[in-house]
């Protein structure tokens, strides 16, 4: 009964050893973009150029997961393929938190158009230009844009001022020659704290310890017994 019982809290430790020692690395990921979703083409000035681009979502498929995202980083292409794919926090990147936090606001349950583009436009605006608005930097509204479309765009931006969240991810996209690709958003649900592993580790130790105790006071009664 007693190596039973040794046994059992030897079987508890490596277990509670494993759990810290078992957390897997990071890994790079696959993306495939797939098609658009919600937008619309717009008209813009991008460094004095006039550009008509499409500002909306994005649907992507990360591995066999699919999600919408949306582009913050205008200067670079995004084709229908498969790209090797890294992914970030926000906190990491050029005014990431505003833009989290504007995906994380505005850019859930999406129905229109016109919804998806102010969205899209606001994000350009924060990454690109520190979110002055679409009237000064590096990417201005043409006098062809749509006067609702960057007033809603504007009000988006207005609304971001200040404000950061980290529930997004930030994914780095390569093409298959290793030329960098368009970065995109997705937005990330919050997820319940994972306890880090030296509060596991510690938790692991109290377990072994309260097995011990057990132990004990069951070899103590055993010799009163007797």
């Amino acid at each position: 009964m007693k190596n039973n019982i040794k046994n059992k809290i030897a079987a508890f430790a490596l277990l509670s050893l494993s759990i810290v020692a078992g957390a897997p690395a990071a890994q790079a990921s696959t993306l495939t973009y797939t098609g658009l979703g919600y937008g619309s083409n717009v008209d813009l000035m991008v460094n004095t150029q006039p550009e008509t681009v499409f500002a909306g979502q994005i649907r992507v498929t990360i591995d066999t997961v699919n999600a919408i995202a949306y582009c913050v980083d205008l200067f670079s292409s995004l084709e229908l393929g498969s790209y090797a794919n890294v992914q970030g926090s926000p906190s990491a990147f050029a005014n990431g938190g505003r833009a989290a936090w504007i995906v994380e606001n505005y850019a859930l349950n999406i129905a229109s158009n016109a919804s998806a583009a102010a969205v899209q436009l606001a994000l350009w605006e924060v990454v690109h230009d520190n979110g002055t608005g679409l009237s000064t930097g590096s990417i201005v509204g043409a006098s062809t844009l749509n006067a609702t479309l960057a007033s809603d765009a504007n009000r988006i931006i207005a609304a971001s001022l200040g404000q950061s969240s980290n529930n997004a991810t930030i994914l780095y996209n390569t093409y298959s020659s290793g030329k960098k690709a368009q970065t995109l958003i997705v937005y990330t649900p919050p997820t319940s704290e994972v306890p880090e592993p030296s509060s596991i580790a510690m938790l692991g130790i109290g377990i072994v310890g309260i097995g011990v105790g057990v132990y004990r006071k069951r070899q103590t009664s055993s010799v009163v017994e007797n």
